[in-house]
């Protein structure tokens, strides 16, 4: 109960916290925006620890997204900086384009060509209740539990089948997957 009550002080943190750092705190406010403006926002407030070894890369697409503009620069901004974080050298790369099996929703990837992460990892990534352990670091996920719920309010506020998801295997980098909505 000790652990319990030591996780919900720091989700109140860490609500509190958001509602202070974003100026919506974390009401939904669904518009049409384009994907390219986003994601280079999103990138251009990553500091890259390593600028003459990782390639932050941009795929223009033509992408317009339906949902709130500023939840999805944060999600993208924290899959950036996680990627950036576990990459020593190579390149993290954003891409969007139409779904193909459903065309009502984008598929929006980031790549790295970092460390990559286990099975284990892998299945506990959106947990709370388990740190996150890579040869490079351990941390406790909660940027990646935001960007989940980022993920489950356009779910709610837009079209049904937004998600996130992550394909890793030690040594061969991560993709982190997201389908989001392309219309009202």
């Amino acid at each position: 109960s000790e652990v319990l009550e030591q996780l919900l002080r720091t989700f109140d943190n860490i609500k509190n916290w958001t509602n202070l750092s974003i100026p919506s705190g974390l009401q939904f406010r669904a518009e049409h925006f384009p994907f390219d403006e986003v994601a280079a926002s999103a990138v251009a407030q990553c500091l890259n620890p390593h600028p003459d070894t990782v390639r932050v890369v941009v795929k223009p697409t033509g992408i317009t997204l339906w949902g709130d503009r500023l939840l999805v620069e944060i999600l993208l901004r924290n899959l950036v900086a996680n990627a950036l974080q576990h990459t020593a050298e190579g390149s993290v790369t954003l891409a969007a384009e139409a779904d193909r099996d459903d065309a009502r929703f984008a598929h929006i990837t980031v790549a790295d060509t970092g460390t990559g992460m286990d099975a284990e990892t892998l299945e506990n990534l959106f947990r709370a209740d388990k740190p996150l352990t890579t040869p490079t670091h351990t941390g406790h996920g909660f940027g990646l539990i935001l960007c989940r719920y980022i993920i489950k309010l356009h779910d709610d506020n837009t079209l049904r089948g937004c998600r996130i998801w992550a394909e890793s295997h030690p040594g061969a980098g991560t993709v982190m997957h997201l389908h989001l909505a392309l219309q009202p």
